[in-house]
């Protein structure tokens, strides 16, 4: 978690940038904090040194991100939606971020290249 500031401030910083709006930063904070701290607490065994890698690109009126890592296999975007009509009591754990990253970027991708995870998410 040491290192998650920095990455944040890494694309935070290219994304103004490019000229992201301040509603585009938002949605991109929003969707790379529940992505990278997501790798950082389950993508490796407990104990178990492990590594993340953050890369960007952008162009005319759009910025994506790619979130790399090579920990158990995971895809972050895959799975049922939560039920949003039950109470936070009643709902099971999980799954909010995925709700919430589909819903907030213009994209995402997931894929298993070479024994890493590989999430790209465009706003």
């Amino acid at each position: 978690m040491a290192s998650f500031v920095a990455l944040r401030e890494f694309v935070r910083g290219a994304a103004k940038a490019a000229g992201m709006s301040e509603e585009q930063l938002w949605k991109l904070e929003l969707v790379f904090e529940e992505v990278v701290v997501n790798v950082i607490r389950y993508a490796y065994p407990a104990e178990a040194p492990g590594t993340v890698s953050v890369g960007y690109a952008f162009s005319e009126n759009h910025f994506a991100v790619q979130v790399r890592d090579s920990g158990q296999p995971f895809d972050p975007i895959a799975g049922a939606d939560p039920d949003l009509t039950l109470g936070i009591a009643e709902r099971r754990i999980g799954g909010l971020g995925r709700f919430l990253t589909r819903q907030l970027a213009s994209h995402a991708e997931y894929a298993r290249q070479d024994g890493c995870n590989v999430l790209t998410f465009g706003i």
